[in-house]
């Protein structure tokens, strides 16, 4: 009898555990880790190695993927909160794009173009097209937990300027014990998949913080762009705000 109680109370205390385990995270609990992770976090820098790229798809789409997976001899760098940049060369030309805050320039290889990316959802570069989560996604967009598998959690990201009716939408796949992404699809105000990137070979910005230093990038009905790889991976070097200064 004693030996029955004693199994009963094992099963019972797995089954627990294992509730526990699968217990679905809310935004706000998810936004609070992020928080925590990001605390001791100020900048990263790599370089981006292309492989695997299809010039025809590639040429034929229009955004920001479509430019970087272009370049040779491409750098990168961010800086929280939302300041990005990405230089290399096009075509054999010299191209940079910098975003500072809500603002984007494109310029060089027959490039000039500034963008209010808060007035243009889906225009900007944040630290989900750079395979991490960061708490300034909260601040820009509504942000709720689809659904949750195991220890992943499907979250949705709308931007607060998006207009009525449009269906443009983040979907990420992130595992909850560590933060790390695996997926991510971008949908466009019509509802259509514009872009999907699945992360891989994470590594660590600080404990608690991965960062997906491989990216393969797939467009319109699958169509593979491309992958992109951070190698040289250099975390707080104290970046100034100088570098992601728009002219």
């Amino acid at each position: 009898m004693k030996k029955t109680i004693i199994a009963v109370l094992a099963a019972l205390t797995l089954i627990i555990a294992s509730s526990a385990l699968q217990a679905a995270v809310t935004s706000a609990q998810l936004l609070e880790k992020v928080k925590k992770a990001e605390a001791k976090f100020s900048d990263v820098q790599a370089d981006m190695v292309m492989s695997e790229v299809n010039k025809k798809n590639v040429k034929n789409f229009d955004t920001g993927y479509g430019i970087l997976l272009s370049l040779t001899k491409a750098k990168m760098a961010y800086k929280k909160p939302g300041m990005f940049y990405a230089t290399g060369l096009l075509d054999g030309i010299k191209f940079k794009s910098i975003q500072n805050g809500k603002v984007r320039k494109d310029s060089g290889a027959g490039i000039n173009k500034k963008t209010n990316v808060a007035d243009n959802p889906g225009k900007g570069t944040d630290c989900l097209d750079l395979g991490f989560l960061c708490s300034s996604l909260w601040t820009d967009n509504n942000v709720t937990v689809v659904s949750q598998n195991g220890n992943v959690a499907e979250v949705k990201f709308v931007s607060k300027k998006e207009k009525a009716g449009s269906k443009r939408k983040e979907l990420v796949w992130v595992d909850v014990t560590n933060l790390a992404i695996s997926k991510k699809e971008h949908y466009s105000s019509d509802g259509t998949m514009k872009t999907r990137a699945t992360f891989a070979e994470h590594k660590a910005l600080v404990p608690g913080l991965p960062i997906g230093s491989k990216a393969t990038i797939f467009g319109k009905n699958n169509a593979k762009l491309g992958v992109i790889t951070y190698t040289n991976l250099k975390v707080n070097n104290g970046l100034k705000a100088e570098m992601f200064a728009i002219k």
